[in-house]
């Protein structure tokens, strides 16, 4: 795999206003990192945010299933691997289809705590965001 261009995941959604029409105001987010120290898109609606939040997972994710059969094929190591893997894909297309189960009869430990991390780092930054902060 080539080396990382992009800024380093997880990024998160964080409301940042209203937008739109006067009449009908809808959310406006902005996408950042989880550590708040950048800013990847700016005025994304309600609709787009949680897809453009979840790109480092999902590209992360199509990595890992390239990545699978690659080298010698060893049957156990490689099926307990998929299954894994296979949780962890769902994981993160629930999370980019906004419906982000903190922990489902799939969830693995790692995206549980991954979960919670997420949902931290938002809750540390929506009252900076609230306050005037810079981020």
């Amino acid at each position: 795999m080539s080396e990382v261009k992009h800024t380093p995941g997880p990024w998160v959604a964080v409301e940042i206003g209203q937008g739109g029409p006067a009449d009908a105001p809808m959310p406006v987010f902005e996408i950042q990192s989880a550590d708040g120290h950048a800013v990847i898109a700016e005025y994304v609606d309600a609709k787009n945010a949680p897809v453009l939040a979840a790109a480092p997972d999902l590209l992360s994710i199509a990595q890992r299933w390239a990545a699978l059969d690659g080298g010698d094929w060893h049957v156990a190591r490689h099926a307990s691997d998929k299954a894994e893997l296979l949780a962890d894909t769902r994981a993160a297309v629930s999370r980019a289809l906004d419906e982000t189960p903190l922990a489902g009869p799939d969830a693995t430990l790692d995206q549980v705590m991954d979960a919670v991390a997420d949902m931290h780092v938002a809750a540390q930054t929506a009252p900076e965001q609230q306050e005037g902060g810079n981020v």
